[in-house]
Formats: structure tokens, sequence, C-alpha cells
């Protein structure tokens, strides 16, 4: 995980600019002045375009700690795996595995006070998965504060 405390106004402003730089399709245009207010006001279909679009390249020089970095993509690559209309069994057990180590990740990182309630949550999602059908039908976004 990363945390927007953990870049300095200058780095989210640069980012926000190389943003608008950055050529995508359609549905993967994010609001614009978002990242540089630290990431008030995202609406959640800014935060699948943050998550599954721009957050890995954007983030790649900003994040200098490898282990901050590996551990945002493990989130990163387990929503990939599971928003999707129809999912593999196998993909959603690899997703929990990516999820969990993604939480352990941030108690390590910054300490395990740190780890919120949607993080845990996302440790049942196989459940879920396995109960309800993939998250596509029955879950707004995945990765929805």
């Amino acid at each position: 995980m990363f945390r927007p405390n953990d870049l300095t106004i200058d780095q989210l402003r640069e980012m926000e600019a190389t943003l608008c730089e950055i050529v995508v399709p359609p549905d993967m245009r994010m609001s614009r002045r978002k990242i540089a207010s630290n990431f008030n006001q995202l609406t959640s279909d800014d935060w699948r375009i943050w998550t599954l679009g721009v957050s890995q390249l954007l983030l790649h020089f900003k994040i200098t700690s490898p282990t901050v970095r590996e551990n945002w993509m493990h989130f990163v690559r387990a929503c990939r795996l599971i928003s999707l209309p129809s999912v593999r069994l196998v993909d959603v057990e690899e997703a929990d595995k990516l999820f969990r180590e993604f939480g352990r990740g941030i108690g390590r990182i910054y300490g395990k006070h740190t780890v919120s309630i949607n993080a845990h949550l996302h440790t049942h999602l196989l459940e879920n998965i396995k109960d309800f059908g993939s998250v596509y039908g029955f879950w707004c976004l995945p990765f929805e504060r």
C-alpha cells in the first residue's frame, strides 16, 4: 500500500501533470486536479482508474521503497484478477493470496494499527465470491472505500 501522505505536494502535482499527458481510452480517463489535492473527493470510478490503470505508472518512480511499491502492486494485481464479469476460481484464490499479503504488508510497513477494516474485508472476498459469484455482479467496486 502507499499512502498519499508518503508523497510530497510537489510529487503529487508532478503526477497530476503527467496524468494529463497520458493518452488513455475514454473509459480510463480520470478526473483531473484530484491527485494534487491528496486524492480528496475521488469518485469510485476515479479509484477504479487509479488502481487498475494509472497508479503503477505514476507511482513507479515516486515510491522509492521497493517494499512499499511491491505491496501496492499486490493490491493492484488482486483487483485486476477479480474485477471481471467472469472469474476463474484459481484466479480468485490467487487474488485472495495477494490481498492477504497486501494486508500483512500494511502491518509490516506502517504498523499493525494502520490496517483498516477495508483491508481486512478483502480477506473475506474468496468466500463471498464462492457464495455470490463475481464481485462484478454484487459489489460496486472491489476497492471502493
